[in-house]
């Protein structure tokens, strides 16, 4: 997922927008069933067969110990981004109990293992590709008379993608017999942001009212407080759906844009770390774990749902995305362009799985 900014502005004013009421068409693209199959949809479906396979659970890692995020929140969030996207392809708790959510110094890197990694931070190991591809943040400020705008230079914050398989068949039917080797699904995040938690949106949150951001904090520390089960991590997705939250913007941007503002200063070029919200990151990233794909910018092989070019819309005047997964709007829950790619997802991978198990 790329950062993309913003603001040539003459103000530090901020909109959010949410997806449009009424009809529109919608739009989204992912994997094929056959090339994502051991995405979690499809693990589901191994794991629930008779096919020769050493692991009972779907097992998902999170790598603890950053320098932002508690712990505790990070496995909170991590959970709360499956839950949604197993809940929008129409999974319950049956199947929510085929995963396991486990917090760890180190996570298994290209491991054979069913499953997925969450990497945040630190969780990067020195040398890894993945780290050039999170390159750092350049604010660039003019001031020209009385007029003065600031842009952003940024790259990718996250990374996401389904893991891959090796099976053995038999080739009379081609039926599977038993998963021979696999590698882990990731979701990575850069370590030139800096990351806080969905609790410290929500405590600094502007959309809500009081009375709904208290009501929404207390669900997120109970849950943090418990056992969780599937129905109260959806309920609490519901939560932030119904009030069609946005993540905030980047707020170090924000607070050097107002320093420019105020100064004398004719320019301004320098390196810095964007703050940024990670929930609306991780559900993106989390959707390529199932197999989503940017219905933006699609390359072969996909499936899209319409020949267009994205889910543009128009919204009080600006032509805006409204998924999840495209880069529009920080949604804080999957709009119904991703729920309904990822239900399409769960079809398109169950036909086929239905041919090899």
């Amino acid at each position: 997922m790329k950062l993309l900014h913003f603001l040539p502005l003459i103000t530090a004013f901020f909109v959010s927008c949410n997806p449009p009421e009424g009809d529109y068409e919608l739009d989204y693209a992912h994997a094929p069933g056959a090339n994502a199959s051991l995405s979690p949809l499809g693990g589901i479906k191994v794991l629930q067969s008779d096919v020769k396979f050493d692991q009972d659970l779907y097992s998902v890692c999170v790598r603890g110990g950053n320098r932002f995020i508690s712990d505790k929140n990070l496995l909170l969030e991590t959970q709360l981004a499956y839950a949604a996207w197993l809940s929008a392809a129409g999974h319950t708790e049956r199947e929510w109990e085929l995963f396991s959510f486990e917090l760890a110094d180190d996570c298994p890197d290209n491991q054979e293992y069913l499953g997925a990694v969450v990497l945040l931070d630190e969780g990067l190991d020195a040398g890894s590709s993945e780290l050039n591809s999170f390159p750092e943040s350049r604010i660039i400020c003019q001031r020209s008379g009385y007029s003065y705008s600031c842009s952003a230079q940024s790259g990718t914050v996250g990374l996401g993608r389904w893991g891959g398989a090796g099976y053995s068949y038999n080739p009379r039917t081609g039926k599977w017999i038993a998963i021979t080797s696999y590698n882990q699904a990731r979701a990575t995040f850069s370590q030139n942001i800096d990351w806080y938690s969905l609790a410290e949106h929500l405590t600094g949150n502007e959309q809500l009212s009081q009375a709904d951001k208290d009501d929404i904090i207390a669900s997120y520390e109970a849950l943090n407080d418990s056992d969780k089960n599937f129905d109260e991590l959806v309920k609490f997705n519901k939560k932030l759906a119904n009030k069609k939250l946005i993540s905030a913007k980047d707020k170090e941007f924000s607070r050097l844009f107002g320093e420019f503002q105020r100064s004398n200063n004719a320019k301004l070029n320098k390196v810095y770390k964007p703050k940024l919200g990670l929930y609306h990151v991780l559900l993106h990233e989390v959707g390529h774990n199932f197999g989503m794909l940017h219905a933006h910018e699609t390359q072969p092989p996909s499936f899209i749902s319409v020949e267009t070019d994205g889910l543009k819309v128009k919204i009080d005047g600006r032509t805006q995305y409204v998924a999840t997964m495209a880069y529009g709007e920080p949604y804080m829950y999957l709009t119904a362009d991703d729920i309904a790619g990822v239900k399409s997802m769960r079809k398109d991978t169950e036909e086929y799985l239905a041919s090899k198990l």
